[in-house]
């Protein structure tokens, strides 16, 4: 019976060892979160939070289990963009008092890596705790060059007509579509603050009158262009035509002298007893003929 309380003692000790070893809660300060990784499982996809009961056998074993603290580390960015909308000085022409239709919008925020994201963070882009400044400061850079493509694109939204939005002009709006648009870029950050500090937009629906008196013009513009091209090449095909014909009446009079002879007395009496001025005017068009002949429009027929 002695036997038997020691050996159940020794066992209690054991196992209030083996709990205690394998027992990460107490090692996991606030502000921290831990990330496993075990020789058996690999990396835990879950993250371990400050107050969380995690037991671990692995933990018994000093070679078998690998925690990672990160500390939680908070990055903020102030960042202020100007720009004008499409076209502005080109369309600024056609309205008066030489509208400004350039903008200026200036963001603050502060941001954090997600704490849910760490596991994946060390496991797939081999992110440790020493590495969480470097991390950060490449993150900030790709927010503020986020930022600087997507305040353009959403304000110049504004000149094109059927994506105008007025809403857009209310500045939680504004912030709204900014965190939309940073939180689906950036799934492994939590934005704590994301604020539009500073706003100067423009007058939109001035820019959108200025903009469509602009391309009116340059329809108008267009049509006569098309309009003077298509009567210069109609006038290029007559003249074409009327050479082409006196080409061949050239031929056909150096061949027949007496039909010359015949347009002679034309010129000089007016005469045309079997009515050929018609066709002959038609061809040269009352201009001057060879030999210096004026032919003149058609006349009634003398027997």
């Amino acid at each position: 019976m002695k036997g038997f309380a020691i050996t159940l003692v020794i066992l209690i000790i054991l196992a209030a060892v083996g709990f205690f070893l394998g027992w990460v809660q107490f090692q996991v300060d606030d502000g921290e979160y831990a990330v496993l990784f075990t020789k058996t499982a690999g990396w835990e996809p879950e993250v371990i939070y400050p107050g969380t009961f995690v037991w671990r056998w692995q933990g018994m074993f000093p070679t078998m289990l690998r925690r990672y603290d990160f500390s939680r580390t908070v990055r903020d960015f102030d960042i202020r963009i100007e720009d004008s909308l499409p076209g502005s000085d080109l369309y600024a022409d056609y309205v008066a008092d030489d509208p400004d239709f350039s903008w200026n919008v200036r963001v603050y925020g502060r941001f954090a890596i997600l704490p849910d994201a760490l596991p994946a963070l060390a496991s797939d882009q081999g992110l440790r705790p020493a590495d969480i400044e470097d991390f950060l400061d490449g993150r900030e850079m790709q927010i503020r060059s986020q930022i600087s493509s997507a305040l353009p694109s959403l304000i110049s939204d504004l000149s094109v007509p059927e994506r105008a939005s007025p809403a857009i002009m209310n500045l939680p709006e504004l912030r709204r579509r900014l965190d939309d648009i940073l939180t689906g870029r950036f799934s492994e950050l939590e934005f704590d603050v994301l604020v539009v500090t500073e706003a100067r937009l423009p007058d939109i629906e001035l820019y959108l009158t200025a903009r469509q008196r602009y391309l009116s013009l340059l329809d108008s513009e267009a049509a006569a262009r098309q309009a003077a091209l298509g009567e210069l090449a109609r006038l290029d095909l007559i003249n074409q035509a009327q050479q082409d014909s006196l080409e061949v009446l050239g031929s056909i009079l150096e061949s027949n002298p007496s039909l010359l002879e015949y347009l002679r007395i034309i010129s000089e009496t007016g005469r045309d007893p079997i009515g050929l001025s018609p066709l002959f005017a038609d061809v040269l068009g009352n201009a001057l003929t060879l030999d210096g002949l004026n032919i003149p429009a058609a006349q009634e027929s003398t027997p």
